[in-house]
């Protein structure tokens, strides 16, 4: 099976699509299909990231869109399958590049129209009947909720934690990986003006994060905060923490499937909605107010003497088990 995916990554886009979509390529690569990434990188140098075992191709940048994901579809196919992650896709589009490839799969979490042969939205939603309408009238296998979370294979078959939280002494901090309005910095001021001594900080930030050079200079000043840049084990390090506390994207899935309670910061209007519904049945913590300093230490101090954190991490982990990337994966196989 040939997949092609499209997507972009900037420091303002953020780095989200690319990690979901390499999951997904690395589990279709070894049930022997073979990927192609079709992209505009604009300010992100896409050697940082492990894309072994796909092609990257860059997108001209000189004819529209729709046009130059045609002419790379042409070049480089044939292919059994389109994946589409993308916020400034689709119908019009996809029905356009649907004449070079026989079946797209959208990736979407907005409840927008679409012209697909199968539709993936990961987040979990009370009332799933009420999400895109047009293509269930249209009967578009539809893949909706935690259980098709394209989490990488170091999530699955995570050790549950062995008896409750007695102290919260270590908090994760990760904002993404592009991290543009640079909430990483702010929430270690946060925690500093704490002064909670018996607190430890592992900060992650990612290449694609303007301001990481700075982050670490302030990092290596304090001697409870410890620096991780474009990490492989992430997992490993949400697992020794007892409080995580980021953006609101798919890392807080990734926090859930390890059992890490976490305190979830809407960096993008999409993330709202989603965010939202998961605080609603205790999955997560969710931080309304400022993105500043106060705001910031008032949320983590509230959650850090919660004495709801296994309450919370129980239920996230009861959602995310995973095990979505490769129910996706075999998803395509079926309908290919």
């Amino acid at each position: 099976m040939r997949i092609a995916f499209r997507l972009d990554i900037s420091t303002t886009i953020g780095t989200g699509h690319l990690a979901r979509c390499l999951s997904l390529s690395k589990e279709l690569g070894g049930k022997g299909g073979e990927c192609v990434f079709f992209v505009k990188s604009n300010d992100v140098d896409l050697s940082a990231y492990d894309t072994s075992g796909a092609t990257v191709e860059q997108l001209d940048y000189s004819v529209s869109d729709k046009n130059a994901t045609a002419t790379l579809l042409k070049d480089h196919g044939p292919f059994d399958w389109l994946i589409v992650d993308h916020y400034g896709l689709d119908r019009p589009w996809e029905e356009h590049v649907h004449a070079f490839v026989p079946r797209i799969m959208v990736i979407d979490d907005l409840n927008r129209d679409h012209h697909c042969d199968l539709l993936l939205d990961q987040n979990f939603f009370r009332d799933q009947t009420i999400r895109y309408p047009r293509l269930r009238s249209e009967g578009v296998p539809l893949l909706i909720g935690p259980e098709y979370a394209l989490l990488r294979s170091e999530f699955r078959g995570i050790p549950h934690r062995v008896g409750p939280r007695k102290d919260t002494t270590r908090v994760n901090l990760f904002f993404g990986g592009a991290d543009a309005s640079n909430l990483t910095t702010i929430a270690i001021e946060a925690i500093r003006s704490l002064q909670m001594g018996a607190i430890a900080a592992d900060v992650i930030v990612g290449s694609a994060n303007p301001h990481r050079r700075a982050v670490k200079k302030l990092c290596d000043s304090l001697r409870w905060c410890t620096y991780h840049e474009q990490v492989s084990n992430i997992a490993e390090l949400f697992m020794r923490a007892d409080i995580g506390f980021g953006a609101g994207g798919s890392a807080v899935w990734e926090k859930c499937a390890v059992g890490l309670p976490t305190v979830a910061v809407c960096v993008a209007d999409n993330q709202i909605g989603p965010m939202e519904e998961l605080e609603h049945i205790g999955a997560i913590i969710l931080h309304k107010g400022d993105h500043d300093t106060s705001g910031f230490a008032d949320i983590l101090k509230r959650s850090i003497n919660s004495p709801h954190l296994d309450r919370v991490a129980a239920v996230g982990r009861k959602l995310y088990d995973g095990m979505g990337t490769e129910r996706v994966a075999n998803a395509l196989e079926r309908w290919r």
